[in-house]
């Protein structure tokens, strides 16, 4: 068993290849006053959401994941996984324009938690390391 901090993380793992576990400080929430300045369609927030969301799980190692969005999911494994350094805040704003204004614009998921074991950094995006079964 290790223990590494880095980045406001803490990552504990086990030496197996099935990815650390990681959890993060609580984000810093900033939203600029022209976060959705020339957003004016339901495709525009939309496009500009899914954007901003691949660009907060950008990651290198698996110890750069671990931060849970709290929008556009109904939560547990179906929260999509961000970067522990990422500031959700633009995020957060698209995903409330969107409920309130754009109907089938988020995910609507099944709300069915899968067994996990923490976070990977797959391909350069933060993803949860859901166990098959």
């Amino acid at each position: 068993m290790w223990l590494l901090m880095m980045w406001g993380c803490a990552v504990v793992g086990s030496g197996t290849d099935t990815g650390p576990t990681a959890t993060c400080e609580p984000a810093t929430v900033s939203v600029a006053e022209d976060a959705l300045e020339g957003l004016d369609t339901c495709d525009q927030l939309g496009e500009a959401y899914y954007a901003e969301e691949l660009a907060l799980r950008a990651c290198t190692t698996h110890a750069d994941c671990g931060q849970l969005s709290e929008r556009g999911s109904c939560g547990c494994t179906n929260a999509a996984v961000l970067a522990c350094t990422a500031d959700p805040g633009r995020l957060y704003a698209l995903a409330d324009a969107l409920e309130l204004d754009c109907d089938g614009w988020l995910p609507s998921t099944s709300c069915e938690c899968r067994d996990e074991r923490g976070f990977l950094c797959s391909e350069g995006v933060c993803v949860w390391n859901v166990v098959d079964r």
